[in-house]
């Protein structure tokens, strides 16, 4: 997470983005952290999970900059001095977020006047003691603020119908407590509450009319459906587009008590699960995991050498859900990619795993290792998280010929949109014995550029020191040819962990 980044003599210190509330508590009920503030704790207490995901949270608390004006001039400044990275990060104000976010930053939106992806405009709970049943003597009702062309219209059209209970006021952002209090005797009491977007596409009105056993009746101009991917709004809420508002109340009426009563059940089961504090930064957390690229390890390896691939599953490999092996024999977890057991075998196996992949290519990325390579699983789906998918990249070497390739030992990374690219007439034997310079040959004759990593992340032999900044980051080793390197190796990383 980019709390302090030093960069060109200058720091960037995130701490100056995340000041304390310095407004009027909103809405009036609100104990506790905002969900800005909320998110953060969730994040420092779940950290290794969003790591282990790839993605790089910006902390920034935006409603508090914006609302307290405190430091807003800081925020493009310190968004412009990021690393490359895979960024996400969350915000409740209905105008964030104002800035120039890094390049495919997933922001994840409560106010919905931006174009991120939509969560919902929650606060901390009501107070228990107002949530007990009343009887439903109300068919419908609106007790808020009339601010914007939608509720100007909801009122112009049933303020004074005898079966819509309507008290309109002008926004304030100090509701006074009697006007809270008939706010939520009189949902309770509502089988229908209309709950209108206000400035923002959404309001705090229907995530609280979900507590007090109420049907939300939600007026929309703006598709604004917070996971909708995982829920089904129509199960639980009525959802009128503003088009439709003439037509309101007949829509209502034609809802069968049976509906109605299932949509409250199903209300009370959603609003636990997503809409909670815990439950959205839970939500947010699933999310990322779904856009977290998806990588398949793929080592080379051989009949001879069955006791390293017994040594990569009880150390590395145990942190990998998408590993395979190839080589001249089939196995659990191990492809059988040619019957030569000899080195001119590690060709054959290499273009036969290349056309295997090209038959079924369902990963975001593909990383290919030696058998006496350990790998560093965290380290490595964070380096992913940075890549472009029309680069490949590994660690550079001339080992064979005269053209450079990537060395199979230190390991390299190859898209699905490469291996989409890659024409079947270049997958043949070159002859050199090597699978990784069968590769390179490939990966040239397909004109694929290749961004060479000599930086100590993937390494073609031993660490020097265990005690070094380098072995702490980087992804790979090389020549970590027996039991007891590997499980040395394991042991000394998962410790820094």
């Amino acid at each position: 997470m980019p709390l302090n980044l030093y960069i060109n003599n200058m720091t960037y210190d995130f701490k100056l983005l995340r000041p304390p509330a310095r407004y009027p508590v909103y809405p009036p009920y609100h104990t506790g952290d905002y969900l800005e503030e909320y998110f953060y704790k969730f994040y420092i207490e779940n950290k290794q999970k969003f790591d282990d995901i790839g993605y790089i949270y910006i902390p920034v608390f935006w409603t508090n900059v914006y609302n307290n004006d405190e430091n807003k001039h800081l925020i493009q400044p310190f968004l412009d001095a990021l690393p490359n990275g895979k960024y996400f990060t969350v915000s409740q104000h209905d105008d964030a977020v104002k800035e120039n976010l890094p390049l495919d930053t997933l922001s994840f939106e409560a106010g919905g006047n931006g174009n991120g992806i939509p969560i919902p405009l929650i606060c901390s709970p009501l107070n228990e003691t107002t949530l007990s049943l009343q009887d439903k003597d109300i068919f419908c009702s609106f007790v808020g603020s009339v601010l914007g062309p939608i509720r100007d219209r909801l009122y112009y059209l049933y303020g004074n119908d005898c079966d819509i209970y309507f008290s309109p006021q002008h926004w304030t952002n100090q509701v006074a407590p009697a006007r809270l209090a008939e706010f939520i005797n009189i949902t309770k009491r509502s089988i229908f509450s209309l709950c209108p977007r206000g400035y923002g596409a959404q309001s705090f009105r229907l995530y609280e009319v979900l507590q007090l056993g109420s049907i939300p009746v939600f007026i929309y101009d703006k598709e604004w459906f917070p996971f909708s991917d995982d829920i089904n709004w129509s199960d639980f809420c009525v959802l009128i587009n503003i088009s439709q508002v003439d037509n309101l109340k007949n829509i209502l009426q034609d809802i069968s008590i049976e509906q109605r009563q299932q949509m409250l059940e199903k209300g009370k089961r959603i609003y636990q699960k997503y809409f909670t504090l815990e439950g959205t930064c839970t939500q947010i957390f699933n999310i990322l995991k779904k856009n977290s690229p998806k990588i398949q390890i793929n080592c080379i390896t051989s009949n001879f050498e069955k006791k390293r691939i017994e040594t990569i599953k009880k150390t590395w490999g145990k942190h990998c859900s998408d590993l395979v092996f190839y080589a001249d024999f089939s196995a659990e977890n191990i492809l059988k990619c040619t019957n030569e057991p000899s080195s001119i075998g590690n060709e054959e196996k290499t273009i036969n795993r290349i056309k295997q992949i090209k038959s079924n290519n369902v990963y975001d990325w593909y990383f290919f290792v030696d058998d006496d390579t350990f790998v560093n699983i965290e380290n490595m789906k964070k380096f992913v998280s940075t890549l472009n998918r029309n680069n490949a990249y590994g660690h550079m070497t001339h080992g064979y010929g005269s053209e450079p390739y990537f060395q199979g030992g230190a390991g390299f990374f190859i898209s699905k949109q490469i291996f989409n690219s890659i024409k079947e007439e270049t997958l043949y034997i070159r002859g050199s014995g090597y699978g990784d310079a069968v590769m390179g040959a490939v990966l040239r004759d397909n004109n694929i550029n290749t961004v060479w990593i000599n930086n100590g992340l993937l390494n073609r032999f031993e660490a020097k020191s265990s005690e070094s900044d380098e072995f702490k980051s980087a992804i790979t080793y090389h020549l970590i040819n027996t039991e007891e390197k590997m499980i040395n190796y394991y042991d000394l990383i998962y410790k820094l962990n």
